[in-house]
């Protein structure tokens, strides 16, 4: 009887672990830290209220603006929403151990800004990477593809503890 009592337990137990595990999931979703540094641009175009911005590029860090990602086979960026022409961009930096809040001091030359209409403000990375290599062609069609309603790139401004103005009008 006590043989059978312990098996019975033991059952209980690993039926008890099995489940914790299964409940835990295998949460692949990289979890973005608190945002630190922001990039607010004023003056959008009353036009694109309802679209998007996104930033990405180099200024001292390979950086990135979003909210969120999830990070399945292809990553999908979650962007921030333009109302009454602003938008304010958390910012991260992007590096072998995955992404750390921005909150760096320096030019901001080398950044990309651009306005694009994605549904639900989500992005994804090949889309993304389509869009990067052609507006070094500056190809029209691809551009379409992406949704990118403008864009810009700056060569001036500077981060004061991850922090950065921008007029989209300059």
């Amino acid at each position: 009887m006590k043989s059978t009592f312990k098996l019975f337990g033991i059952i209980v137990l690993s039926v008890a672990v099995i489940f914790s595990i299964i409940a835990c999931g295998n949460d692949d979703d990289e979890k973005l830290p608190a945002a630190k540094g922001k990039m607010t641009v004023v003056d959008i175009p009353s036009e694109d209220n309802g679209l998007y911005i996104f930033v990405y590029g180099t200024a001292g860090n390979n950086i990135i603006g979003m909210t969120d990602i999830d990070s399945s086979n292809d990553p999908t960026y979650k962007l921030v929403k333009i109302s009454d022409g602003k938008a304010v961009v958390p910012l991260y930096t992007v590096g072998k151990s995955g992404y750390t809040a921005y909150e760096g001091n320096g030019m901001a030359g080398g950044l990309e800004i651009c306005i694009v209409d994605v549904k639900d403000g989500l992005l994804k990375k090949s889309v993304l990477q389509n869009a990067k290599l052609q507006f070094a062609d500056d190809d029209v069609e691809v551009r379409k593809n992406a949704a990118v309603k403008g864009s810009m790139i700056l060569t001036s401004g500077t981060f004061e503890k991850g922090n950065l103005t921008v007029d989209w009008r300059d």
